[in-house]
């Protein structure tokens, strides 16, 4: 999950700004299509990696009481970002849930958001 870090509100105006974690990586259409990668597609155990890292998310969000609903996940709100810890190490990827626009703390009165629809 993108950290965050504050918020910054402009009262009068009735506006709010986040202030997230910045990332440098890549969508995770970019990563499965291998782009950036010289076309090669990610191996089984990135991907694994990728899809166990997003439930781990889910999990942790939906951990809460109330559970809080991201409400919008697709591969363009999941960022994929790459590090070794040395550089004789191999590459590890991490997936980064991102935009919280649409996500809420769940009740029973919860009514849809109205996320991306196809």
């Amino acid at each position: 999950i993108v950290l965050f870090h504050g918020a910054i509100v402009e009262s009068s105006r009735g506006e709010v700004a986040l202030v997230l974690e910045l990332l440098r990586g890549q969508s995770m259409i970019g990563f499965m299509s291998g782009k950036g990668q010289g076309g090669q597609r990610p191996s089984s155990d990135d991907q694994c990696q990728c899809l166990l890292g997003i439930c781990r998310a889910l999990l942790y969000l939906h951990s809460f009481t109330p559970q809080i609903v991201h409400g919008d996940i697709k591969a363009s709100n999941i960022m994929i970002l790459r590090s070794r810890a040395s550089p004789d190490e191999k590459e590890v990827v991490h997936a980064k849930l991102l935009d919280f626009g649409l996500g809420r703390v769940l009740t029973r009165r919860a009514e849809s958001l109205g996320g991306t629809t196809r």
